[in-house]
C-alpha cells in the first residue's frame, strides 16, 4: 500500500522533479578525466572501510535472527517472533535522523567540528559497541541461559545510529563530492562496498560453519539403517 501510494505520488510529480538528461559521450570524458579518477579512488578508500560496516551491519537479519530463537522474546507484552526484531531497525531511522541531523548534530559540531569523515569514524567505533552487546547476550546463551530480547532491542538501537552516522553521511558525501555528471557512478561505486561487506560475511560463515546436531542425527540414522539392510532388519547391539 505504501509502495502504491509512493508511485502515485512520483507520477503527480513528475513536471516538477528536475530530470537531468543523459551524459553521453560527455558522461565518458568526465569519468575517465583526472578528476573524475581522482574522485573515485578517493572515495573509494573510505568505502573499503565502510565494507566492514555492511559485514557486520546485514548480519542482524540473518544471525540475530537464529539468536533470537534461543533468547526470550516475551517484551512489551507481546511474544515476537525472531523475525519480527528486524522492525526496530526502520522504526529507529525514522527517530534517529531527524533527531541526530537537527539536534545532535548542531550541539556537538559547537564543541567538535563534525566532519564527514568523523561522523563515518564515529559511526565505526559505535557500531563495535551494538555488537559487543550481541556477543555478551550470545554468552548468556551458550551458558544456558535465556536472556531478554530486550539485548537485542538495545543492540538495534546502536547500531542504527550507527547506520545514520556512516550511510545517510556516506550516501551524502556520493552526492555532494562527486562531479557534475558522476553521481550515479559514485553512488553506485558506494553500492559495491554493500557487496563486499555481504561477500566478506558470507566467507567468513561458510569457514566458521558448525554441524548442527541434526547432522550428526541423519549420519546415525543412515548407518543403523544400513546395518539392519546388511542384518535382515536386525537392530545393532
Amino acid at each position: 500500500v505504501l509502495m502504491a501510494i509512493a508511485t502515485i505520488m512520483f507520477w503527480m510529480g513528475r513536471h516538477k522533479f528536475i530530470h537531468v538528461p543523459p551524459g553521453g559521450m560527455a558522461f565518458i570524458r568526465e569519468v575517465f578525466s583526472a578528476r573524475g579518477i581522482k574522485a573515485i579512488l578517493k572515495l573509494s578508500i573510505i568505502y573499503v572501510c565502510v565494507a566492514v560496516f555492511w559485514a557486520l551491519f546485514d548480519q542482524s537479519g540473518s544471525t540475530w535472527v537464529i539468536q533470537a530463537e534461543d533468547m526470550n522474546r516475551h517484551w512489551l507484552g507481546i511474544h515476537w517472533l525472531p523475525s519480527q526484531i528486524q522492525m526496530i531497525n526502520p522504526v529507529m531511522i525514522l527517530i534517529l535522523v531527524p533527531l541526530l541531523g537537527w539536534v545532535v548534530y548542531p550541539k556537538l559540531d559547537k564543541v567538535w567540528s563534525l566532519t564527514p569523515m568523523r561522523k563515518i569514524s564515529l559511526g565505526l567505533f559505535v557500531m563495535a559497541g551494538g555488537f559487543a552487546i550481541i556477543g555478551f547476550a550470545q554468552e548468556l546463551i551458550d551458558a544456558g541461559e535465556e536472556p531478554s530480547i530486550g539485548w537485542q532491542v538495545l543492540a538495534y538501537a546502536i547500531v542504527t545510529t550507527a547506520e545514520v552516522l556512516i550511510s545517510v553521511t556516506c550516501l551524502e558525501c556520493s552526492y555532494t563530492q562527486a562531479l557534475r555528471k558522476m553521481k550515479s557512478i559514485i553512488m553506485g561505486v558506494f553500492l559495491c562496498s554493500v557487496t563486499v561487506g555481504n561477500t566478506i560475511t558470507g566467507n567468513v560463515s561458510a569457514i566458521i560453519e558448525v554441524p548442527s546436531d541434526m547432522h550428526h542425527i541423519s549420519q546415525a540414522h543412515e548407518t543403523i539403517t544400513g546395518w539392519m539392510e546388511e542384518n535382515d532388519g536386525a537392530l545393532p547391539d
